[in-house]
């Protein structure tokens, strides 16, 4: 992540209060400057180490000494426990960030005896996109229900974006999604909504740029195409199983 995306950031008065003890929110505002205006510290934390602070902006990880004068952009390391303590925290942020959308916004694919889900960003012009839904009933039937995220490549304003938001939006999103990535139709009539939108700005702010990209049950982030069973061999180790 460049230092770029951590400038001009707003912090709530509510986490100011809770870390005043330990951080000089203050002077840290006044050292971080941003070229992205709509970036704002989310949480602010103690690192695994001393006088190192773990902050998320949007949802990316950065670290910043107490008084903002010096910043970490990358990974944190627990050697002795061989452990991306950065990485945790990121998958942390994805899974509360697929969370915070309502299924009923996602179009999903239940297996009848789910075992695993996981969240795909996809958009309906990606021949990789189409390439993985032509396995969506193996998926099923092994146990995965697939929810879909919308994340129109050509942004938010795109004739993909309209098109796609018509399917966010049809009284059968999954007849809608199977007819246009089968076979290239869409909805006629258009519909209100943002599902599209929002969604899109999801993954931009936790990091997707490609499609289709996976989020495993552990917020693992998996960007392209994927067989099903590479995917079985993925969701079989973050469940510990054989």
């Amino acid at each position: 992540m460049k230092f770029s995306f951590i400038l001009s950031i707003v912090i709530p008065m509510v986490l100011a209060k809770t870390l005043a003890n330990d951080v000089d929110l203050i002077l840290l505002n006044q050292s971080i400057q941003s070229i992205d205006p709509t970036a704002k510290i989310k949480a602010v934390k103690p690192s695994a180490i001393p006088g190192l602070y773990e902050v998320q902006i949007n949802n990316k990880i950065i670290y910043l000494s107490a008084n903002g004068e010096k910043v970490i952009s990358g990974d944190m390391y627990d050697l002795k426990n061989k452990v991306n303590l950065t990485e945790k925290s990121a998958k942390t942020l994805y899974k509360k960030a697929l969370a915070a959308i309502p299924d009923k916004d996602k179009i999903i694919y239940k297996a009848k005896d789910e075992k695993y889900s996981i969240d795909v960003f996809t958009d309906i012009t990606c021949g990789y996109c189409i390439k993985l839904h032509q396995s969506i009933n193996d998926f099923n039937e092994l146990g995965v229900t697939v929810k879909y995220v919308a994340f129109p490549r050509a942004g938010i304003d795109s004739k993909p974006a309209k098109d796609m938001q018509k399917i966010w939006c049809a009284k059968n999103k999954t007849i809608a999604l199977d007819e246009a990535k089968e076979n290239h139709k869409t909805p006629e009539q258009s519909c209100s909504g943002n599902q599209v939108a929002e969604q899109f700005l999801v993954g931009r702010d936790i990091g997707v740029y490609a499609t289709p990209t996976i989020i495993f049950d552990d917020g693992e982030m998996l960007p392209g195409y994927i067989t099903l069973k590479e995917l079985l061999k993925i969701t079989r180790k973050i469940n510990k199983q054989p």
